[in-house]
């Protein structure tokens, strides 16, 4: 978590049995107990991490697997390229380039 949160701003979020959710975005790394994404609280011990292109790199990230959307910034300057989209369910995959 050092990674994530070097100044551990977020600890008594993360530092529990909590169900963790990552997700990119193009602003500061956050642990959130919000969904922006479907508007809503999360509930319980659930948690949203956003993680940045960077903090993904730095991690050893390569592919993302999401039922949500990812920031078009990301999609439109080639940072992220779609691999896979199912047809039936909202899942789809993305590959870090680079």
């Amino acid at each position: 978590m050092e990674t994530i949160d070097p100044n551990h701003e977020y600890e008594h979020y993360w530092n529990q049995y909590a169900h963790i959710d990552m997700r990119l975005t193009v602003g500061e790394n956050r642990v959130e107990i919000y969904d922006y994404e479907k508007s809503e609280k999360v509930d319980g011990t659930n948690r949203i991490i956003y993680i940045n292109l960077e903090t993904a790199n730095k991690l050893g990230i390569k592919y993302i697997f999401t039922s949500v959307g990812v920031p078009e910034e990301l999609v439109s300057t080639g940072a992220i390229e779609l691999v896979y989209e199912d047809s039936i369910d909202p899942w789809q995959i993305y590959a870090i380039v680079g």
